[in-house]
């Protein structure tokens, strides 16, 4: 069993942990790159040693564990995004240092939610996969319990979740969680991509039909009134010569006068 020790100090939070003492007072690969390197998405983090026990401070202040974040608050689409696209770059930082994922400690109380910028970090603990199985229920289940029921996808998406997680339990990893909610946004994003180019062509073909019509319109106008135009015309020549005519009947020759 972990344990976890929290410290306030010169106003500031940190998390402890304690590690073991390697042989000849070594300091673990892991160890060092976590306190040395600053990789995107984990608390940053700092060894101590003092009377003879070793350890490691992490820096929490201004955070939140996600179950303290969520006690008002629902986790909805947005939130999910935020906690999965933490995790895909802190996955990438782990793996540009070669560090096993495994060592991410995926509870409640062990995600950090930064209350300013709202950024999401893990905590990292080179001992963990030795220690304690790596069992994620503990996050599953805080998930479910979280799930913003207005948003129907989102909660579907978590329900499946669950669902794979428990198939597997122990064989889980912090990676699955990631690709599975990339793919379910490419589906998503698929669906909304071809239900919109299937309005857009609705709509196109509408258009298409509005032309079509108002052409027919305007050919049938056309045809009316320039038929009417030209028997108005017509009519206005003739009507034109009558009055010529019988003005030349009516006018007098001079030589009659």
């Amino acid at each position: 069993m972990l344990q976890m020790e929290y410290i306030n100090s010169f106003n500031h939070n940190y998390l402890k942990l304690k590690t073991k003492a390697e042989e000849g007072g070594r300091i673990r690969y892991q160890q060092q790159i976590i306190s040395t390197k600053k990789l995107d998405g984990l608390l940053p983090v700092m060894l101590y040693a003092t009377n003879g026990e070793n350890g490691l401070y992490y820096d929490i202040s201004s955070m939140q564990g996600l179950d303290k974040w969520f006690i008002k608050e629902k986790i909805s689409e947005e939130w999910v995004d935020k906690i999965m696209s933490g995790l895909q770059m802190t996955l990438w930082s782990l793996k540009e240092y070669l560090l096993d994922s495994r060592n991410l400690i995926m509870r409640r109380d062990c995600i950090f939610v930064n209350m300013e910028s709202e950024k999401i970090f893990f905590l990292y603990y080179p001992y963990y996969t030795e220690q304690e199985k790596g069992n994620m229920g503990d996050l599953m289940s805080f998930l479910i319990e979280n799930a913003e029921e207005k948003e129907a996808d989102t909660t579907a998406f978590l329900y499946n979740l669950f669902a794979k997680w428990d198939r597997i339990q122990e064989d889980f990893k912090p990676e699955d969680m990631v690709s599975l909610w990339v793919n379910y946004k490419k589906e998503k994003n698929g669906a909304l991509e071809e239900r919109e180019e299937r309005i857009s062509t609705c709509a196109k073909q509408e258009n298409e039909e509005l032309e079509i019509i108002v052409e027919r319109k305007k050919d049938l106008s056309e045809f009316i009134f320039g038929r009417h135009k030209k028997i108005k015309t017509e009519d206005c020549q003739k009507h034109m010569a009558a009055e010529a005519w019988e003005y030349k009947v009516d006018k007098p020759e001079k030589d009659e006068i």
